[in-house]
């Protein structure tokens, strides 16, 4: 029996070691996106409802943000078929929006709140991807393709505390891709099951481009809507 103990204190202790690993990533995490100067993302966004074997509901949005301290940003969003494209960006002089389903185009002068549009994206969450966390574990090493080049990444799957949901619905996991090297993430898997109609809804971020700290051309920043 003392054996047993010994062997079960020993899983115990190797087992709380991997979640202070895991958690460590994810603070690197936080840390390098709270202290970004400049960055350009591209990723797919897209969502899809599964009920046994039958796909329902499904969608694909392109997402483009950029951001250069202290003033200028972007958040452009591309959706597929009539869906058109929501963009806003500032280049510290002129704020400009442009929203094709509600016709909307308006130019205004920059304000230090431009730059909370990020507050919307995945930037906000990844700045907060190490608050709330239930349970943290490192699940493999693994690589991904980033802009025609195979990035490895810390494959990390955590569970959040009391998320915000609708009745009868329960959080899966979040997986997250975290580039080893630079503590960005590549990509991101989450979703939500309902319990009674026993369906799932995953959503799938990819990110196909991705540069952090990289000084970033006055044209990104341009108001140039593509629809």
């Amino acid at each position: 029996m003392r054996g047993f103990h010994v062997a079960a204190a020993f899983t115990l202790a190797a087992f709380a070691a991997r979640a202070d690993e895991a958690l460590d990533v994810l603070k690197k995490v936080e840390d390098t996106y709270n202290n970004l100067n400049s960055a350009h993302f591209e990723a797919v966004r897209a969502s899809k409802t599964q009920v046994g074997k039958d796909i329902g509901a499904s969608s694909e949005t392109r997402v483009i943000v950029s951001v250069s301290k202290p003033n200028k940003v972007k958040v452009d969003y591309i959706y597929p078929g009539q869906g058109g494209e929501w963009l806003r960006v500032s280049d510290g002089k002129t704020f400009s929006g442009f929203r094709s389903l509600t016709k909307e185009n308006k130019q205004q002068p920059a304000s230090e709140n431009d730059m909370d549009i990020l507050n919307g994206t995945f930037m906000e969450r990844f700045r907060r991807i190490a608050e709330d966390v239930a349970t943290a574990k490192i699940l493999r090493d693994d690589a991904v393709t980033v802009g025609g080049k195979q990035i490895p990444c810390r494959v990390v799957e955590v569970s959040y505390k009391n998320p915000l949901l609708p009745p009868n619905t329960e959080q899966l996991p979040t997986t997250y891709w975290i580039d080893k090297e630079r503590n960005i993430v590549l990509k991101e898997t989450s979703g939500t099951r309902s319990t009674t109609s026993k369906s799932e809804t995953i959503r799938t971020l990819t990110f196909t481009a991705a540069d952090v700290n990289t000084p970033l051309a006055d044209t990104e920043f341009a108001f140039n809507p593509k629809r």
